[in-house]
């Protein structure tokens, strides 16, 4: 199914990191300053995945105006900080080193503002392994994963869209690969359940990062 893939485009928290930790730890900064209620563990796990903004909208019911001064409030703690907290899945540097060796373009497409994710891809030693990292604008601008990926593509000088996968954790990896007219593989290690993805549309699941390269390279 995917064998003839040659651009391999990747999320990455939940997909290549586990960031929990610097996500919901700055999201209950965020949401403290803002004067909401404590949330739970999994309440604050909400916030992983999806853009921010839309995120304090929909989970915490604030206006546009407040969601943009809560994240503003997020990133305050987060660049200096929150952005560091996170740890790479075990295998995912094999499984990178395995499609890079294979010939594969690898491409970082992730809804992370772009000035975070080109700092934890360059902390996490595994930028070499990346030929292009995407992510969203801090101005408002390029935030969904659709947008995000069609600026990844652009930047790939990607002419087959048919030549390309997603690879993610989220039903909204799923649905921005579907926008774009790609295909998406869920990983059900990261922050996203089986039903989640199953019911999104994704075409094949991996249980671990090396499942990933096996599928990608059956």
């Amino acid at each position: 199914m995917f064998k003839n893939k040659q651009y391999i485009f990747f999320d990455l928290d939940g997909t290549l990191i586990d960031s929990e930790p610097g996500i919901t730890h700055c999201a209950a900064y965020a949401l403290e300053k803002m004067g909401v209620a404590a949330q739970t563990k999994e309440q604050l796990r909400r916030f992983i995945g999806p853009p921010l903004t839309e995120s304090f909208m929909r989970f915490c019911g604030m206006t546009k105006e407040d969601a943009v001064k809560a994240t503003a409030f997020y990133r305050e703690l987060y660049r200096d900080n929150g952005v560091y907290m996170f740890e790479v899945y075990n295998g995912v540097e094999q499984m990178l080193q395995m499609l890079k060796e294979s010939g594969k373009t690898l491409i970082l497409a992730t809804s992370k503002p772009e000035r975070f994710a080109k700092k934890v891809m360059e902390r996490s030693g595994l930028k070499k392994y990346f030929t292009h990292i995407c992510g969203s604008l801090t101005d408002d601008t390029r935030t969904t994963k659709t947008e995000v990926l069609q600026f990844a593509m652009e930047s790939a000088n990607l002419q087959d869209v048919h030549t390309a996968v997603m690879v993610g954790d989220r039903e909204y990896d799923v649905f921005g690969a579907d926008d774009v007219g790609m295909q998406c593989m869920g990983v059900l290690y990261g922050f996203g359940s089986e039903d989640e993805l199953n019911t999104a549309g994704a075409v094949a699941l991996a249980k671990t990062p090396l499942d990933v390269a096996r599928i990608l390279l059956k």
